[in-house]
């Protein structure tokens, strides 16, 4: 349980941190590095809600996402986020996702505090790979998570913040590639 706290709060174990520095590793970005092992570890454990589908209202949320990263994010409700499978862990996913009968689009999504900003309460917060013309609010949104990312992290400043979630948009965009993801875009036909 503590990994999952702590992975919650951006926090990584102290005795994790230590083990890093014992083994002498140089690492460039130690947030990659400790992403890339609660991955191995996360992948292991969540893969039975996988692929996650849902759909709700798309709401106003902070205005973050747009305003201030200039990475707008659709936002479900309370409620479609208390849905949420246990085993689906705060971090960040992807998958396809459709607004309304619009076409099917990549996406990514953030799922959690957003301990960067401190968030008191849990969100999904989807980053659809398609430039709109215009917001969507009202309009009801329909997801399938397919894959892992990473774990919710913290960061210290907002360009360190935006240059992790292009690296997330880059990665997801490579992963939904892969032929075995397209046959999931059949949930959306229904």
């Amino acid at each position: 349980m503590f990994w999952i706290n702590a992975q919650r709060k951006g926090y990584y174990p102290r005795n994790f941190i230590s083990l890093i520095s014992k083994l002498s590793l140089k690492v460039h970005n130690t947030h990659a590095l400790i992403s890339s092992v609660y991955q191995v570890r996360l992948k292991t454990t969540m893969t039975t809600s996988l692929p996650y589908y849902t759909s709700g209202e798309v709401i106003k949320g902070f205005g973050r996402g747009s305003k201030q990263l200039g990475i707008p994010t659709a936002n479900y409700p309370r409620d479609v986020v208390q849905k949420l499978p246990r085993d689906i862990n705060t971090g960040v996913y992807y998958g396809w996702a459709q607004v309304e009968n619009s076409p099917i689009y990549k996406m990514v999504m953030s799922i959690g505090w957003n301990p960067f900003y401190k968030n008191k309460e849990k969100s999904m917060e989807t980053y659809i790979i398609h430039k709109f013309d215009e917001d969507f609010y009202g309009q009801i949104l329909k997801i399938v998570i397919l894959g892992y990312i990473r774990p919710e992290m913290d960061f210290k400043t907002v360009e360190e913040l935006k240059e992790t979630i292009w690296s997330d948009i880059r990665q997801a965009e490579k992963e939904l590639d892969r032929p075995e993801y397209e046959q999931q875009k059949k949930y959306f036909h229904k």
